[in-house]
């Protein structure tokens, strides 16, 4: 049974005012958020859901703070958002405030109640699952007030996905959370002070102790937190992450023509061209992805530069790499009836091109010095200059070649933000990426018929502030292809799995296996093939042409409708010597899919166990590839299946008969 939660206080702390309590280590129960006064709670009617306010003040200093709840219809998933404004006749100064605050949450059991779900995410080991009871990570109870232990995370995705998960394995109830933001957030999770038997969470944090954050506001100022979801959901961590799923499909997806289609895409960079694309390269992959089936043809980065792909700033083609022009390419992608795409990293200029010598303040500083990551300078969208180039190198390039898609990248992963006019580098950085928001809007209102990708494999932005605004996301530049399906499947419990891309790269030293693996890891996602599909062999060739044909023909219609379910939990990257699942259940059509993948398994036969809804689907073959491989029986809700070679992996359909 749920319990009944504390979410409507608000923590905020100003400058010169003390925290309740003992504060160490905790960045929450600042003045004057414990003080804050009710005025009122008004409902607003939202095409979403109800949206409700409640309106706190605070007498003695004349700070005034709104809790925003937006439902998304009857979901147990709610986003949240708090705005402070100063109407006092002096300035005050913030330096903790938290989007969102749970309070009570019961705590009986300092060692067997709770576990705590958090994504790790490095670049190639993207969405690692950690899953641990809160006494291994510090968390147990204080007896007295002197000392109040936390489990805390301020990072970027460099670090963690923005998302986390609480499941008290007692009571039968999970508590899920995702931060809504690009840049750097925090979230808190501790003893409630003198409350010893409760824990407290607060979401989406600003703060001056872990991320250096602080605002002033003048008299009639507003500022607005970031972002976030969450909600307590009845069920354990499995149930959480499906409410989730809804959540983001009600409230973070943006309608696009392309929503229910999920096009193939070919991209000439993983394990292919690698950015050093040309003329002579890229003529000969264009009728090779169109015989495959893909239906979007990408050329990566590389085209602008003379130096490979690393000249970046200058959108311009490099004439010595396609003597006639891109469009020689475009209209040869175009004549095979496939879209054409282009990549970009708009926010970066490299420190070597003309871009480089614009004026300090086009740029992110801190100090007065440019913040220089990987031979980069980073745009700063504050800068209405920098918002008129990005969108005359946009609207220009799209124009141009006549695209249908964008993949929108980002390397760079600044530490800094910037103090540039600016009352702290966090909020300078926060004010930047808002700015950016607000630019790209603008260019999908412009192009409306473009795909946006958002790729940030070394950059590590992959979150619903960003996510909420394209139609597709890369999940990771992993290069191994032994080791992608844990990357995968642990990927696509933080974002959705219509919006995740896959990467598929056979190669010319590969077998048909090798090919097979490779498409099972991407055929309930989305596909984006690469490798060497022009040297691999014929029979590889087949493989990859039947995983595309049964993708087009029958998957892909699931996959925005589907619930995702880990029938054999969320992997990691170490664990080779196992078996990795993953499915999608469509429950209004009565049919599954299951992807199974065997590592490096002394055993070939494993024991699936298939949650409610699949369980009952009595039928299951095998779906791809369409000949026999394996021994399957499907019996008292376990699906038993059989594959003989270690580093194999199969497509399962499960249906009702």
């Amino acid at each position: 049974m749920k319990p009944q939660l504390d979410d409507t206080r608000i923590q905020v702390h100003i400058q010169s005012e003390p925290y309740a309590g003992r504060p160490q280590p905790r960045t929450t129960r600042g003045q004057p958020g414990e003080r804050l006064a009710q005025v009122e709670e008004i409902t607003k009617d939202h095409p979403l859901g109800a949206l409700r306010e409640i309106r706190y003040h605070d007498e003695a200093t004349g700070l005034s703070a709104v809790n925003h709840t937006q439902f998304v219809g009857d979901l147990p998933i709610a986003r949240r958002w708090v705005t402070i404004s100063n109407t006092s006749d002096k300035p005050f100064t913030i330096d903790n405030l938290y989007a969102a605050y749970l309070g009570r949450i019961p705590w009986v059991n300092d060692r067997t109640q709770f576990l705590l779900h958090v994504p790790h995410n490095k670049c190639h080991t993207e969405g690692q699952w950690r899953v641990n009871p809160l006494s291994a990570l510090g968390l147990v109870k204080a007896h007295n007030d002197m000392y109040v232990r936390t489990v805390a995370r301020s990072s970027s995705c460099r670090e963690y996905l923005p998302m986390a998960m609480l499941e008290d394995i007692l009571h039968g109830w999970t508590l899920v959370w995702q931060i809504e933001y690009s840049g750097s957030w925090m979230w808190e999770l501790g003893q409630m002070g003198d409350e010893r038997e409760f824990l407290d969470l607060a979401i989406g944090g600003l703060t001056a102790e872990h991320l250096h954050w602080h605002r002033t506001l003048a008299p009639g100022e507003q500022f607005a937190s970031m972002p976030v979801a969450f909600g307590c959901v009845e069920g354990d961590a499995e149930d959480a992450l499906a409410a989730m799923v809804g959540y983001r499909r009600a409230a973070c997806k943006i309608p696009h023509p392309v929503d229910d289609r999920c096009p193939v895409i070919f991209n000439d960079y993983m394990n292919c061209l690698w950015g050093f694309a040309n003329r002579e390269k890229s003529l000969p992959l264009i009728p090779r992805a169109a015989d495959a089936g893909c239906e979007v043809y990408m050329v990566d980065g590389g085209w602008y530069g003379k130096e490979g792909w690393q000249e970046i700033g200058d959108w311009h083609e490099d004439r010595a790499k396609y003597p006639n022009g891109l469009n020689e390419i475009f209209d040869g992608v175009r004549d095979r009836g496939m879209i054409p795409g282009l990549w970009m990293e708009i926010e970066s200029a490299a420190n070597n091109v003309p871009l480089a010598r614009k004026p300090d303040d086009w740029f992110l500083s801190v100090g007065g010095v440019r913040n220089l990551f990987n031979g980069c300078y980073h745009l700063d969208f504050r800068h209405p200059d920098v918002r008129a180039f990005a969108d005359g190198a946009f609207d220009r390039v799209i124009e141009q070649y006549g695209l249908g898609y964008m993949k929108l990248d980002y390397n760079r992963t600044p530490i800094l933000g910037t103090d540039r006019d600016s009352d702290s580098t966090e909020d300078g950085a926060l004010e930047h990426i808002r700015a950016y928001y607000q630019w790209f809007d603008a260019v999908r209102a412009r192009h409306p018929h473009v795909i946006f990708e958002n790729c940030s494999s070394g950059g590590m932005r992959n979150d619903y502030g960003i996510l909420s605004r394209t139609q597709l996301c890369s999940s990771s530049d992993q290069t191994n292809y032994k080791w992608y399906p844990s990357v995968a499947v642990g990927c696509a419990a933080a974002i959705l799995p219509e919006q995740l891309a896959v990467w598929s790269y056979p190669m010319e030293d590969g077998d048909r296996e090798e090919a097979i693996f490779n498409m099972v890891s991407s055929l309930l996602m989305r596909i984006h093939l690469s490798g060497q599909i022009w040297l691999i062999s014929d029979e590889q060739f087949a493989a990859v042409c039947e995983a595309v044909t049964i993708y087009k023909e029958t998957i892909r219609a699931d996959i925005p409708h589907a619930m995702p379910f880990y029938p054999l939990g969320r992997p990691t990257i170490e664990q080779t010597d196992t078996f990795n699942a993953f499915g999608q259940y469509r429950s209004n059509a009565g049919r599954a899919w299951l992807a199974i993948w065997r590592l490096d398994a002394e055993e070939s036969r494993i024991q699936v166990p298939l949650p409610a809804g699949v369980r009952d689907l009595s039928v299951a073959k095998q779906a791809y590839p369409a000949e026999a491989g394996g021994a399957i029986e499907n019996s008292d809700g376990t699906l038993t299946v059989e594959l003989p070679q270690r580093y194999s992996a199969r497509v399962f359909e499960l249906g009702a008969g």
